[in-house]
């Protein structure tokens, strides 16, 4: 039995193969950050729903519920934890960039689709975005990592001109 003050709202991801005529209107395609998931835009997906705008929020591969833990996360002084090797230290940009573009094809039957990104979720978006722009009509960055003109993230990341933090701030 749920609690009470719990609301449980059902997540159905959008598809072509949705029954029911062609909606109108914005889809927007949410891209989440690192540490994140598809939870993260929760409350930003209700306050879209209220305005009768339909959203669908991506999974990062190795990002939310299923995400691959370390081993020893859950055991008492957490053994391992320091130098047992990530789970995600395989998962690529290019991986990241895929799977926002197989969210962008399923939401494509919208009149206008709007992909938004937050923190580093900024690089997949952009490159999905340059690898299918047939699929995206608005490309929003949310204090987003951005590549600023160069071909790559990476290349941004390494950048001499890439803004530093100022000093004694991290």
């Amino acid at each position: 039995m749920d609690c009470p003050h719990e609301r449980h709202e059902p997540r159905t991801p959008l598809t072509d193969s949705h029954p029911g005529p062609v909606p109108s209107g914005t889809v927007f395609v949410l891209v989440h950050g690192a540490w994140h998931a598809s939870w993260q835009w929760a409350s930003t997906q209700r306050a879209l729903a209220r305005l009768g705008a339909a959203s669908l929020a991506v999974d990062l591969p190795g990002h939310g519920f299923e995400a691959p833990l370390p081993s020893g996360l859950r055991l008492p002084g957490q053994p391992g934890l320091a130098t047992e090797k990530s789970a995600l230290a395989g998962v690529t940009l290019e991986e990241c960039a895929e799977a926002v573009v197989a969210a962008l094809r399923s939401v494509r039957r919208y009149p206008k689709v709007a992909l938004v990104s937050h923190s580093a979720g900024g690089a997949p978006a952009s490159l999905a975005a340059e690898r299918a722009p047939e699929l995206v009509d608005e490309l929003i960055h949310l204090s987003s990592f951005v590549p600023a003109g160069r071909p790559r993230f990476a290349e941004y990341l390494t950048s001499p001109s890439r803004p530093r933090p100022c000093a004694g701030r991290g």
